[in-house]
């Protein structure tokens, strides 16, 4: 099975990968969750969306060696103060007090029904839960995602936190960017992955992880793939998301 990651995260995946799983390695949250796209397709509403490429700037290898004072801050079920369902308007007035001017804000429609993907983009290169999404991002790695069957009503769907190395923001139990699995023991990690990128599952939150060391699978003598778990203490958060985000359909893992 296929990594699945927010597009937000892929570049982080764009390290020399030297193989990849046939073992379950999804960072799932919900069923169709997974990368926002940062290709943009024309809005039938007329709407303008960006036509930037996704970013080819992977983030730091290594995990932060600390992290800032955090708040608690983020929940499986959205953020504190502010869970999903809630209307765009009020999140991102919310978020913009307080994390300030977002770095990004794209409009992307997503035309074409898939039956098991949900909606896809006109090029069938990424693929979301609702017909329309929007993506928000600040620049401390945040991102909100919203989506509806209509650009003018979206709601609160779904977010992804990433290349933080202040780890400015975590869940209530102190779960960042960068935290290390042997300091969280309840982190549930997936053997097999993407070479030394791995997923695992907090308080329902899923997890992108990295080991330092060891990968999280490898192909014997045979050519067969063994998955495998490296030490906790090598493991690190580098990518966290709850709810729903688009995703890329043809990433390599």
């Amino acid at each position: 099975m296929r990594l699945r990651v927010p597009t937000t995260v892929l570049a982080a995946l764009l390290l020399p990968l030297a193989a990849c799983s046939s073992d379950k390695a999804s960072t799932a949250g919900a069923s169709t969750t997974a990368a926002p796209s940062t290709t943009a397709v024309p809005s039938s509403t007329g709407a303008t969306p960006s036509t930037d490429a996704p970013s080819t700037d992977a983030p730091t290898t290594g995990a932060p060696t600390s992290a800032a004072q955090t708040t608690p801050y983020l929940r499986s079920d959205g953020l504190a103060g502010s869970p999903f369902g809630s209307a765009s308007a009020d999140v991102i007035a919310r978020l913009n007090s307080e994390l300030g001017t977002p770095d990004s804000d794209q409009l992307t429609a997503y035309p074409t029904n898939d039956p098991t993907l949900g909606w896809t983009t006109a090029d069938d290169e990424y693929a979301f839960t609702f017909p329309f999404g929007r993506e928000v991002c600040w620049s401390n790695g945040f991102c909100a995602e919203f989506g509806g069957d209509t650009s003018g009503a979206l709601t609160f769907v779904g977010w992804t936190y990433w290349n933080d190395e202040t780890g400015s923001l975590s869940t209530e139990s102190g779960a960042t960017i960068g935290s290390r699995w042997s300091a969280f023991p309840e982190f549930s990690v997936d053997p097999g992955g993407c070479y030394t990128v791995g997923s695992g599952l907090f308080e329902g939150i899923s997890l992108t992880v990295q080991s330092d060391m060891d990968p999280f699978g490898y192909f014997d003598e045979d050519g067969n793939y063994v998955s495998q778990l490296p030490q906790p203490a090598d493991v690190w958060v580098m990518a966290m998301q709850a709810g729903d985000a688009p995703f890329y359909l043809y990433g390599d893992c």
